[in-house]
């Protein structure tokens, strides 16, 4: 565990945090890249529905992906020159 706080108080924080162990996360962007492998498989079948709905969800996913990566490019590009001021 990583301390946090220099033991003069955390403001609300959790004074350790867990470790980074290199495991991998499935993000959005797996879980879209899965959702895009069953529609072809889906619609390899023959299933139009299943491949539809598999496919609306890639793409959903991808998309809120893609705005939570934007968003926080924006926030990282003003947020540290309003927290430097």
């Amino acid at each position: 565990m990583t301390a946090l706080c220099d033991g003069n108080g955390c403001n609300g924080l959790p004074e350790t945090r867990p470790e980074y162990t290199g495991e991998p996360i499935m993000g959005l962007l797996g879980w879209a890249f899965v959702f895009l492998i069953v529609a072809g498989i889906a619609a390899s079948f023959g299933f139009g529905v299943v491949a539809t709905a598999a496919a609306g969800t890639a793409k959903l996913l991808f998309f809120v992906s893609l705005a939570i990566f934007i968003v926080l490019i924006v926030v990282g590009m003003f947020g540290a020159t309003a927290a430097a001021a």
